[in-house]
């Protein structure tokens, strides 16, 4: 039975040794343990002094507090960004509606200028230009027709006279 289970073990430590190993490596290296070796404890030496580690934490205190303070101007300045937009958009809406209300009137206004206009032309007698047009039209085609009868009789009445 013990050799059954030592069997066991060794089956499992070499499919899984080699990711525990890693495991453990990686967790000594953040949390400063030792090594592992497939079922062994195997403590480092301490290589760094205490102020080392200590002079590395003051480097790393004051990058934190620079990140933080590049990012407490990052927020400033995306609400900056924000309010102005706020802003320009408001504008924007206020300068769209008076656009609206000038185009409305203007329209009123070119309306009340056509009234006008036709009222001028109707109170003064101007004759309406499509109406002289048509008249001019049919006058050219009577014209036409009168002139053709006119060259047929003298063409026809030049044979019987000769």
């Amino acid at each position: 039975m013990r050799s059954f289970f030592s069997f066991l073990l060794n089956f499992v430590e070499s499919i899984f040794g080699k990711y525990i190993n890693t495991i453990f490596n990686i967790s000594a290296n953040i949390f400063d343990f030792g090594e592992l070796k497939v079922g062994v404890f195997v403590s480092r030496p301490d290589k760094r002094s205490v102020d080392e580690r200590i002079s590395k934490l003051e480097v790393a205190r004051e990058a934190l507090s620079e990140s933080l303070t590049a990012i407490d101007q990052l927020k400033e300045s995306a609400q900056k960004v924000k309010a102005e937009y706020e802003n320009s958009r408001k504008e924007l809406n206020k300068i769209l509606e008076s656009k609206q209300d000038t185009d409305g009137k203007l329209k009123s206004i070119r309306d009340a200028m056509q009234q006008d206009i036709t009222t001028f032309r109707e109170l003064a007698g101007v004759p309406n230009v499509n109406r002289e047009r048509w008249i001019a039209f049919l006058a050219g085609i009577l014209a036409s027709i009168i002139s053709a009868g006119i060259v047929a009789i003298i063409v026809w009445g030049w044979s019987w006279i000769f």
